[in-house]
């Protein structure tokens, strides 16, 4: 006797992604053999130094607007250090709000943002992904390594490629208002722990 339930547990009727596509300027991703996720292959990121990286794209295969995620890798690989340098303030902010609350970084301390991106380490993978909350734009997101944070590290995001919306540790949102739940810091790149404190 036919078995009434096997078609609802037969592999092939299962949706699957497709293994590859073809995204505008990156080319040929692969699906990653556990998750579901595409990754590509490396390219010299020019805002990173010409650090190489690859993509890790998720959202893509069912996103109803994939041309948002082609219009924010163009960006993000058509501008160069000096995007990142503008967000330097931000990055210093952070390593001294980790100096003023911690005993975590031994003096002498920096006081130059030119010279907090010494202490940075960009990592090789760069996240893309559609954000679930507020304008539910395409954000980039880099989890980086930093001499004052060795445990939580840096968080950098690029809002559609274009400009660093995001210095923190490194926490998997896009934005702080979607960290903290507060529609206030929405265009705020960097929180203070002590504006934290006050608003807790």
């Amino acid at each position: 006797m036919p078995n009434l339930f096997s078609n609802l547990f037969d592999k092939k009727t299962v949706p699957t992604n497709p293994e590859t596509f073809n995204i505008p300027h990156i080319g040929i991703v692969q699906l990653h053999p556990e998750y579901s996720w595409y990754e590509s292959k490396e390219f010299n990121i020019a805002v990173l130094g010409g650090k190489a990286c690859r993509f890790i794209i998720s959202g893509y295969a069912d996103d109803q607007n994939k041309e948002n995620f082609h219009d924010a890798i163009a960006n993000f690989l058509s501008i160069d250090q000096n995007v990142l340098k503008a967000s330097g303030q931000y990055v210093l902010a952070y390593y001294q709000d980790i100096c003023e609350w911690t005993d975590a970084v031994e003096p002498p301390f920096i006081t130059d943002e030119k010279d907090i991106w010494d202490e940075v380490t960009f990592p090789t993978d760069i996240h893309i992904g559609r954000r679930h909350y507020g304008d539910k734009k395409i954000y980039l997101s880099l989890e980086c390594e930093c001499s004052w944070e060795i445990e939580h590290g840096m968080s950098i995001v690029f809002k559609e490629g274009k400009h660093v919306n995001m210095i923190g540790s490194n926490c998997g949102h896009y934005t702080h208002s979607d960290g903290y739940a507060k529609p206030e810091y929405e265009n705020r790149v960097y929180i203070e722990t002590a504006e934290l404190f006050k608003t807790s």
